[in-house]
């Protein structure tokens, strides 16, 4: 496992309840300090970033290679770029990559639109995780690589919704009540990966958007909270479509190799 976030966190020990002693994981972390924190879920910790060379880090042979890269900073994104050229570079180790990578991919709508895993992307200038994907799509010439775009996640594993109402009610005066919000439990996430290691017709490269199936507007989640938590009301004023961007996210292809929401 290429990341040790909250994330990684969480499915590291849902392999682990899976396949118990039947299941090795080796997980890296930029930060030393959190060795010991990984040796909780984790068989081994190793330290690593991207600057460095992988190949002393990961084993000749490899069933499932899981990417979950988050950058130390808005202002460097250079590490899903570094990380995926260190995959393709071996990837001949590994059976399966899973790549975890974001809705923020796609370019955004002028009106609010269903958006499948076919709507247009950003750039590559634009979004330094189109330029990762493209590189793992070019160079990983295996029977499965899952790119996994994932909506903004929530949960008790992660964090929970009240972060988002904390945003919210700092922006209220400026974001739009009518904003489709599009959002991902780790639960999600999880059962998903699980139904995709378990298919048996998946192509080489599969694409798939990771999105609950209700996509609440902004002023509707923030009521929700609002009432669940007893909060005060959040009232939007403005007509900024936020980080959602008009997009709706469709787990169309999810849907298409026939996953159940629950």
């Amino acid at each position: 496992m290429i990341g040790s976030g909250k994330l990684a966190t969480f499915l590291g020990k849902q392999f682990k309840s899976r396949w118990g002693t039947q299941v090795h994981i080796t997980a890296t972390t930029t930060q030393a300090n959190k060795l010991a924190q990984i040796e909780d879920w984790a068989d081994q910790g190793v330290c690593w970033n991207a600057t460095q060379p992988l190949e002393p880090y990961c084993p000749t042979h490899t069933d499932i290679l899981f990417c979950a890269v988050a950058p130390q900073s808005r202002a460097d994104t250079s590490c899903w770029t570094n990380v995926a050229q260190a995959v393709v570079k071996l990837s001949p180790r590994f059976n399966k990559i899973i790549w975890i990578s974001s809705t923020s991919v796609y370019a955004s709508p002028p009106t609010p639109a269903t958006l499948t895993e076919q709507a247009p992307l950003q750039t590559e200038h634009l979004s330094p995780l189109v330029t990762a994907e493209n590189i793992l799509a070019q160079g990983t010439p295996k029977d499965s690589t899952l790119i996994l775009r994932l909506a903004g996640l929530y949960g008790s594993a992660i964090y929970s919704l009240h972060k988002r109402y904390a945003f919210f009610q700092q922006q209220q005066s400026v974001l739009s009540p009518h904003t489709p919000q599009n959002m991902t439990s780790v639960e999600l996430v999880a059962r998903s990966i699980f139904f995709l290691l378990d298919h048996p017709n998946l192509r080489r490269l599969e694409y798939l958007n990771i999105c609950d199936l209700t996509h609440p507007t902004r002023q509707e989640l923030a009521d929700q909270i609002a009432r669940a938590a007893d909060y005060p009301p959040v009232q939007f004023q403005g007509n900024n479509p936020g980080r959602s961007q008009n997009k709706i996210i469709a787990s169309h292809r999810l849907i298409e190799l026939g996953f159940r929401f629950e």
